[in-house]
């Protein structure tokens, strides 16, 4: 295998495209996609399903990216996003935004494909060079300390050929699978498909389950809502915020957008003052924030315990879950909109909810509740079975991981 610099085996070109985020458009007919960074940085791919369109007007020099075009996020908020790697594999061509670097491959010794396999799998190399405080940065020049080492072009393209067909599995698991060597590739591939694949499946189902249970829960929570004077009045109360001195911890950052998962949690020593909620069961758990639709629900005390950025609410009724199913409507959320206060941090105020409350009633019918009684208990489970799925993704990932 031959080694070299970064910079020896790539050009390198800044992103110049010239549009704002307000000047992006959804009509397909305009000329070029428009990669601006905040609506590539999440990705890793930009296929055609990808949606921003600007007019040639935009276009600048250095700036065009065309099919099987690589490049990279030069800028980020954490080190660990810096220097994520996309590919470009649309049909219409693109006009690349700021703080975004489009590399150009020597494809006498590299292939595009490749290289974006290897980018991905070494992102946290440009930890190292990272300038700033708040917002981080590299330099095109840091590519002159970068070593790469590569297989023959040959190589390269049967490495390319096995890992394309599970492409998806490679961006997901790039840390379990070499790329030095075909034989290497191919076994770790073999690893991936034997062990992981089956496993995400799993998950897939799983998922479909849990947003099938979200989906009808808030579906019959919107129905059950009526006219005053037909129905019956909510009958919830708040769970009362305690002050907790240590313990395992999840902030509203780290909890899903309509989704009952837990993203992270940690133990305390010393818990923030906002840690003022432990998870109980029965009890649905709903974000402040305006824009958000965060939710947590158990049918089980957790071990946990989270921001009071959230809502605990309760109900003690014969018909506890309709009471509870409106808070995951569309009504609900709507109302959320209207009587959100603020500046800085937007949300729902207490004042706020007992004014959506005091206006709401529904329908008591015992059919409905006794099916959402059974839809929270499979959101319970799903959860559950989702996050034991999590677990042993992990441990698999720390027996392969190369």
């Amino acid at each position: 295998m031959a080694i070299y610099k970064l910079n020896e085996i790539c050009k390198t070109e800044r992103g110049n495209g010239s549009f704002k985020k307000n000047d992006l458009s959804h009509d397909k007919n305009l000329e070029y996609l428009a990669l601006h960074y905040g609506k590539t940085y999440k990705l890793e791919i930009i296929d055609n399903d990808f949606s921003f369109f600007v007019d040639k007007s935009f276009l600048k020099t250095n700036s065009l990216m065309s099919k099987n075009d690589v490049f990279l996020i030069s800028t980020s908020e954490t080190v660990k996003e810096l220097g994520k790697v996309i590919f470009y594999n649309a049909d219409k061509e693109g006009i690349l935004g700021g703080e975004q670097i489009k590399i150009i491959p020597d494809n006498t010794k590299v292939l595009n494909r490749w290289l974006f396999y290897w980018l991905k799998m070494n992102q946290n190399i440009f930890a190292k060079f990272a300038t700033g405080i708040k917002v981080y940065r590299f330099k095109r020049a840091d590519f002159s300390h970068i070593d790469i080492s590569l297989p023959s072009l040959e190589e390269q393209q049967k490495i390319i050929d096995i890992i394309e067909p599970i492409e998806n599995l490679f961006l997901k698991y790039s840390n379990c699978i070499r790329i030095d060597t075909f034989k290497n590739c191919e076994d770790d591939v073999k690893k991936i498909i034997d062990i992981i694949e089956p496993i995400e499946i799993v998950i897939a189902k799983n998922k479909e389950i849990l947003n099938s249970s979200i989906k009808l829960i808030a579906q019959i929570g919107q129905k059950l809502i009526t006219k005053k004077a037909i129905g019956k009045k909510l009958n919830i109360y708040q769970q009362r915020e305690e002050k907790i001195e240590k313990g395992i911890y999840s902030q509203t950052a780290d909890i899903g957008n309509f989704s009952n998962k837990i993203k992270k949690q940690e133990y305390y020593s010393k818990l923030p003052s906002r840690a003022r909620l432990k998870v109980q069961l029965n009890t649905l758990y709903i974000c402040k924030l305006l824009g958000e639709r965060k939710f947590l629900f158990s049918n089980s005390d957790k071990n946990l315990i989270i921001s009071n950025g959230m809502w605990g609410i309760k109900s003690d009724s014969d018909f506890k879950f309709s009471n509870l199913s409106f808070f995951m409507s569309d009504y609900f959320y709507n109302k959320k909109k209207l009587f959100s206060t603020g500046t800085t941090m937007v949300g729902l105020n207490d004042q706020g909810l007992k004014k959506i409350i005091s206006e709401v009633e529904i329908i008591h019918d015992l059919e409905s509740e006794t099916l959402l009684e059974k839809l929270f208990e499979t959101l319970s489970i799903s959860s559950k079975i989702d996050n034991e799925l999590d677990k042993l993704i992990n441990a698999t990932i720390k027996m392969l991981v190369r």
